[in-house]
């Protein structure tokens, strides 16, 4: 039988869609187990297995299959054998659902999305018609990222109902980088409009959702696998820049901009320009200023810092010195955007 699988010309057609195994029966474990998974009536030889890439028996038969009966059994196997990819599309998915998988497993929301819309060359992400395991996985993480969004955009929501003020920006980036991952999908689109869109009509987030959205789709660039896309977040980044000066957004942008970009011209650019008086990193505007604990918060204006102290101005034009060492994580990243004074 495997003789005639292997050198029958009449069989030709389903070269390579079928992986030919002999199982050695006697003193075999492997034999055993097989058997027990797979049991078969009679004890004809050969046995005759076709299994599905998942493990799924397609065809159990003892005794050889003459004439045309094995070209129909393996055409009737094969139609529910589901898709088989060549070489390079099967590299392609292996390689696509690693980086998503990793992506996904450290939190990169947006990357995980992007590798997985890669996958659109072959089929639907989540449904590629193949058994294949790297199929399934990609279906699997698919869902996965998708259960993934919907709690984080619930557990977002709750703390901007239930903690006003809190960390604005922060929340809103997290709902703008769910609204991205959702317009990716053509299956999620109708999703995505209404991730943000009770926010940016309210005045107490409307700042804030505009800033995320740019500063996602810097992140999207930035996490893209082409590089044509890719060098596009340096612009984007210091478009954040230029259009919120001494926001917390300019404070992240430069951040995640010098993690990708550390020797970028844009920032040193722009802080000469600083220097000299023309628009630049420290021009400033009022803000939220919160402790560590988060116990107590403030809007006010950057003055000037020193080591261990900084001056703000409130909107009643009240001038305050705090203790930097009690002060939240973002606002001590805010204060690397402006030099300390002696």
């Amino acid at each position: 039988m495997l003789d005639r699988l292997q050198n029958d010309r009449s069989l030709a057609a389903f070269s390579g869609q079928f992986v030919s195994l002999k199982i050695v029966t006697d003193n075999n474990p492997d034999w055993a187990q097989w058997s027990r998974k797979y049991p078969m009536k009679g004890n004809s030889i050969p046995q005759l297995y076709v299994v599905r890439a998942d493990g799924e028996q397609l065809f159990g038969g003892a005794g050889s299959l003459p004439g045309d009966a094995l070209p129909l059994m393996l055409r009737s196997t094969l139609s529910r054998a589901g898709r088989s990819f060549d070489p390079q599309q099967a590299a392609f998915l292996r390689r696509k659902v690693s980086e998503a998988e990793e992506a996904l497993a450290a939190r990169h929301y947006l990357a995980a999305g992007l590798r997985l819309s890669e996958l659109s060359q072959l089929g639907n992400p989540d449904d590629l018609q193949s058994y294949a395991e790297q199929a399934l996985k990609a279906a699997m993480l698919f869902e996965d990222l998708r259960s993934k969004m919907d709690r984080i955009a619930e557990e977002t929501r709750t703390k901007l109902t239930d903690q006003a003020g809190g960390d604005v920006l922060g929340a809103m980036l997290a709902l703008s980088e769910i609204e991205a991952v959702f317009r990716m999908f053509p299956k999620w689109r109708a999703d995505a409009n209404s991730v943000t869109r009770e926010f940016a009509k309210d005045d107490r987030y409307a700042d804030a959702t505009q800033h995320a959205a740019a500063i996602v789709q810097a992140r999207l660039a930035a996490a893209s696998s082409e590089v044509r896309v890719m060098a596009r977040a340096e612009n984007l980044y210091a478009s954040v820049l230029r259009k919120y000066p001494g926001t917390e957004a300019a404070v992240i942008a430069k951040k995640e901009l010098l993690e990708l970009k550390p020797d970028s011209k844009i920032i040193e650019n722009m802080a000469e320009g600083s220097e000299s008086g023309k628009s630049g990193l420290a021009e400033v505007a009022f803000r939220t200023w919160s402790t560590l604990q988060g116990d107590f918060q403030t809007r006010a204006k950057y003055l000037s810092h020193s080591i261990d102290r900084v001056r703000l101005e409130k909107e009643t034009g009240e001038a305050i010195e705090v203790a930097i060492e009690i002060l939240s994580q973002q606002d001590r990243d805010y204060l690397k955007l402006h030099k300390p004074v002696d």
